[in-house]
């Protein structure tokens, strides 16, 4: 079985884990796909690339973030905007049972991450990924670390039984 989980943004990641009888093992990761359009050179998701990414996964897990209070208007469509082409994709590739939102609070929790400031978060959470799984991200990839360390999370709560 294939579990993604998606750090969203375009700082993003995406991380692929097999589980196999109560074992798992991360089988990829991948920065956000994103596209530039050559009319207007802006920015947006690669929707295609994240569709054939995603395709395989039997659950998909998306951590369930939301825009700051102190977040531009456009900024915040612009998010909006791209949770909702990722859960959208989601739904339709593993539907709406096996696509699920966790709270960024319940993950970085699970490490004890949340009481620190968010640039020793995103340190943390790369040096986290790093040694668990023999990785060598780096420090500007601290989307690809959250998406791995909220699939092993959400592997570790909510699939894999206890002993």
């Amino acid at each position: 079985m294939l579990i993604t989980s998606i750090d969203i943004g375009f700082k993003g990641g995406i991380a692929i884990f097999e589980l196999n009888n109560n074992t798992y093992s991360l089988a990829s990761f991948f920065p956000m796909p994103i596209t530039t359009h050559t009319k207007n050179k802006k920015q947006t998701l690669d929707i295609t690339t994240i569709h054939s990414i995603l395709s395989p996964a039997s659950i998909i897990v998306i951590e369930n973030t939301h825009t700051f209070p102190h977040d531009g208007r456009v900024s915040a469509f612009n998010f909006g905007y791209q949770k909702g082409v990722i859960y959208a994709i989601s739904v339709l590739v593993a539907g709406e049972k096996n696509t699920h939102l966790i709270a960024p609070q319940s993950w970085k929790k699970y490490y004890n991450l949340t009481k620190l400031p968010r640039q020793t978060q995103k340190q943390k959470a790369i040096e986290l990924a790093n040694n668990l799984f023999n990785l060598n991200l780096a420090k500007t990839q601290d989307g690809i670390a959250d998406a791995i360390l909220l699939g092993k999370y959400f592997i570790e709560k909510h699939l894999l039984k206890s002993t």
